[in-house]
């Protein structure tokens, strides 16, 4: 017989609604961040009748997580989204008809997460460590195709088609992520080196002792290469930014095909993300209205002078 799960306390609630709502349906990395955010509400507030909190209460609580914890507009919104499920589900539990208290909240204004992508220098360096490292490989090929961390681990040998140089890409974390991306020399090389390897294994990259990589493994490399390459914040998200915005710096400007590489289904938000201007590039822009007709050339700050009192 399954028992009644309690939700008659804010933090029933928000254990219930990780535990039957999320936990199933999530990967393990997401499941850790969102044991991050119900710790947090917990250490803020208390664990009262679901039905006591107001929405100022709960509203006051958010506008304190980017001045006192230093919580970015994402980190926030998970702790948003968290909340509003959990009294969502704990009100149709209930059965009560009231509107949940997190139905109005916002979210206050707050730092935005900004992913640098690695300087030329950098990479340079984490290819030299990637030489010996055992993970070395799959490091090289995410600098090279521009993968999610869920990507890469659950990348199949079934997913290669060698004869048409294309990775399709199954399993991802949104629709848009389904998507082919074509070989270069240097990822097939890399393909094939893992195929060799490791050849009774499903999947391209594993573990030392040919299992599917765990979050453990991934963090211990992470670290290694922190310490090896002397890049304090090193992350695959970062080899994955390199790729976008080292495809743009060699002169991509096909912005629909860097969305589809990189398994965007909005290409504005690419833009914003990997799109970027310096002094220069904003001067050479400007400096295309001097192929204008109507331009009127002046010799000297003298003739502007004339030209305005006439």
């Amino acid at each position: 017989m399954i028992n009644t799960p309690d939700f008659t306390t804010l933090y029933s609630a928000l254990d219930n609604f990780i535990e039957i709502y999320e936990k199933p349906k999530i990967k393990e990395i997401t499941l850790k961040g969102y044991e991050r955010a119900v710790a947090v509400i917990k250490m803020n507030l208390p664990n009262g009748p679901i039905t006591e909190y107001s929405e100022a209460q709960i509203q006051l609580f958010l506008n304190i997580l980017p001045s006192q914890m230093n919580y970015s507009k994402s980190s926030i919104e998970k702790v948003r989204i968290i909340l509003n499920g959990a009294f969502q589900t704990a009100y149709r539990n209930l059965h009560i008809p009231y509107t949940v208290p997190t139905s109005g909240i916002y979210i206050p204004k707050a730092r935005t997460k900004v992913v640098k992508e690695f300087t030329r220098e950098e990479q340079k360096k984490i290819e030299s460590v990637c030489r010996y490292e055992y993970y070395g490989d799959m490091i090289l090929f995410d600098l090279n195709t521009g993968l999610r961390r869920n990507e890469l681990e659950s990348l199949c040998k079934s997913d290669l088609d060698f004869h048409r140089k294309m990775i399709k890409i199954r399993k991802s974390k949104t629709v848009s992520g389904i998507r082919e991306i074509p070989m270069i020399p240097l990822t097939e090389q890399i393909l094939l080196k893992q195929i060799a390897r490791f050849p009774y294994t499903a999947h391209v990259f594993v573990s030392m002792v040919g299992n599917t990589i765990t979050p453990s493994a991934v963090r211990k490399m992470v670290n290694r290469m922190r310490r090896e390459t002397g890049i304090p914040d090193f992350n695959l998200h970062r080899c994955r930014h390199t790729f976008a915005t080292r495809l743009i710096e060699n002169g991509l400007k096909n912005y629909a095909a860097l969305a589809k590489l990189m398994g965007h289904s909005d290409v504005a938000f690419t833009i914003r993300q990997y799109v970027h201007t310096n002094d220069e590039e904003l001067k050479k822009a400007i400096a295309l209205l001097n192929d204008s007709d109507d331009i009127i050339e002046a010799k000297s700050v003298k003739d502007f002078m004339l030209c305005s009192s006439c």
